[in-house]
């Protein structure tokens, strides 16, 4: 046997041995499952970064911190100082030779300060205890808008794995529909149904179609919603969630929750700082 002809039948061999290896591989990835949907948790804490509105929210509630003790630093005794030069083009003097008096000179320096001590300023202090509770319900503003986006991306994500069971549904429902209607033009070539009932069946397989369409568009759209929210393209099969049926709670605890919901503490806080500022406004007759 030659040298060429030998190595020619080592690297069939080798290519014979290796076959079976590739085989299973691309078997493994064939039977492996599609990517599923992102879970919601990674939506919510996208929505926590790319969302304007907490955003917008934090800083307003920055603010009215800012605005707090700005209020209550006008309480506070403040000095000020302030300084100036002046260059004179003449220098005024009184009298002469070594007696005279230097009036205004050509480089002029002044300096003045002055202390404010507040005594008793009740209507300052209703001012700044409103402008403390306006930065409390900005805090509770907050907290409310990051619930309202949370509730939003949601919705949004239920509303697409919904409208995924629903078109999966539709599907099924055009294939009995297909096989009913091929069953039915069977029945009017034996003569045991008529044109009209073939037509119903084509109706029927027409309205299951539209239907498919209708559950598509839902799908963009929550889709749309879903990368808007949080900044994340919803990618992979939509999984199948099962239903919850725990017993939920007596409504009288969630009515006991209601004072800890964010937007009522907010309310309270703002209907406080007006009472305050009410109140200001008569001290400050």
């Amino acid at each position: 046997m030659s040298f060429t002809h030998a190595n020619k039948l080592s690297a069939y061999s080798t290519r014979t041995r290796f076959l079976p290896t590739f085989a299973s591989l691309i078997a493994l990835l064939a039977s492996s499952p599609a990517f599923a949907l992102q879970p919601l948790e990674e939506f919510l804490a996208g929505a926590r970064k790319a969302s304007t509105s907490d955003r917008e929210a934090a800083l307003v509630a920055v603010q009215r911190e800012a605005e707090s003790l700005g209020a209550y630093g006008q309480l506070l005794p403040t000095i000020s100082v302030s300084g100036s030069y002046t260059r004179n083009q003449y220098q005024t003097s009184m009298g002469a030779g070594a007696q005279a008096v230097v009036i205004q000179p050509y480089d002029q320096l002044a300096a003045s300060a002055q202390l404010r001590v507040p005594l008793l300023d009740l209507s300052g202090w209703k001012r700044a205890q409103a402008a403390q509770s306006l930065a409390s319900a900005s805090r509770h503003s907050a907290d409310s808008t990051a619930l309202e986006v949370d509730r939003q991306v949601a919705q949004s994500y239920f509303q697409l794995v919904g409208t995924a069971a629903l078109r999966r549904s539709f599907e099924a429902t055009l294939a009995v529909a297909e096989q009913s209607a091929s069953l039915t033009r069977s029945r009017r070539e034996e003569g045991t149904a008529t044109d009209l009932d073939v037509s119903r069946a084509e109706v029927d397989i027409e309205s299951a179609r539209r239907n498919i369409a209708d559950a598509a568009l839902l799908d963009a759209l929550a889709r749309r919603a879903l990368t808007t929210l949080s900044g994340l393209v919803p990618e992979g099969e939509v999984p199948e969630l099962t239903d919850g049926l725990h017993e939920e709670a007596p409504l009288s605890e969630w009515e006991q929750r209601a004072e800890t919901v964010p937007s009522v503490m907010a309310a309270v806080e703002r209907s406080l700082a007006s009472e305050r500022l009410s109140g200001a406004a008569r001290m400050a007759l």
